[in-house]
């Protein structure tokens, strides 16, 4: 991160309150002098996961979710 100045945190969990906002606040607060920008979070939607494998794969975030995050960060 100190090379590029940006970061993304991509999880499983959801956004708020999960385990990716604790290192993307970890992160502000210990390395904000190396940061060019924003944390960007990549994660699931804010609600109750569902056990119906398809429903669980179209809720968590992908590939793309992160590929469109980092182009996004980059792009900046």
């Amino acid at each position: 991160m100190a090379k590029t100045g940006k970061l993304v945190v991509a999880h499983e969990a959801t956004q708020f309150c999960g385990y990716g906002a604790e290192i993307a606040a970890h992160i502000a607060e210990h390395c904000f002098w190396d940061l060019d920008g924003p944390v960007v979070r990549v994660g699931a939607a804010s609600h109750p996961v569902p056990y119906q494998k398809d429903l669980e794969a179209a809720m968590l975030p992908g590939p793309v979710e992160i590929t469109d995050a980092v182009r996004t960060l980059v792009a900046a």
